[in-house]
């Protein structure tokens, strides 16, 4: 569902899946080790605009769960407007985020739908008054927190629900930072938020290992 700048006026409800509030107004389905589909979401009823990010679910996403090693997130603050100076997040997690962010931008969709001015269209769909609020399940879980940190300078009253977000998404620094807009629930007793980077590095071994096992016709 790729909808251009000149169609944003076209929406697609989810009533066929019980939601007759909620519409679809964008959605990208590129998948690679650098890019993740996401698809941005209209709650009438909750008056919030939602980007959801999906979580692990090919060999490109294992690649990208694998690569947990930490990265600085100086130049990723300097273009969002945010102090990142000391902070630390999954390597693999804030490439995918770059991605979002930037295409984001490039589309222009977000901000059709949340006016960052008072100037508005009356022609063009938007969502004044409507929350922000990223959410994923696991891989897109620990993405979307990272995007909410992006977003926060222009979007200060934003939220991010992160289910089961990978335990090493970020530095403590970074997650005690965002405690105020992040929250993350975890289910039972699933093991990716409570995942470690030396667990990583068992199975990034293993997995390699099942990787070089498997036959290639």
């Amino acid at each position: 569902l790729e909808i251009e700048r000149n169609d944003l006026n076209v929406c697609y409800s989810l009533e066929c899946f019980g939601m007759p509030r909620s519409l679809v107004a964008y959605a990208s389905y590129e998948a690679d080790v650098i890019k993740t589909p996401y698809c941005i979401l209209i709650d009438l009823e909750a008056e919030s605009v939602v980007i959801a990010v999906m979580g692990s679910a090919t060999l490109e996403d294992m690649v990208t769960d694998m690569q947990f090693s930490p990265v600085r997130m100086d130049k990723v603050g300097m273009v969002c407007g945010f102090d990142a100076e000391g902070k630390f997040c999954h390597r693999g997690m804030l490439t995918k985020s770059k991605f979002i962010f930037n295409d984001l931008k490039r589309r222009g969709v977000l901000k059709l739908l949340l006016p960052l001015d008072d100037v508005v269209d009356e022609t063009e769909l938007h969502c004044r008054g409507f929350d922000l609020v990223f959410t994923g399940h696991s891989l897109g879980g620990g993405i979307a927190a990272i995007l909410g940190m992006m977003h926060r300078n222009c979007y200060p009253n934003l939220h991010v629900y992160a289910y089961c977000p990978p335990g090493c998404t970020a530095s403590v620094n970074v997650l005690l930072e965002c405690e105020e807009y992040v929250t993350s629930i975890v289910v039972g007793n699933d093991l990716v938020p409570r995942i470690r980077d030396a667990n990583f590095e068992i199975f990034r071994f293993e997995f390699l290992e099942m990787l070089a096992r498997i036959k290639v016709s």
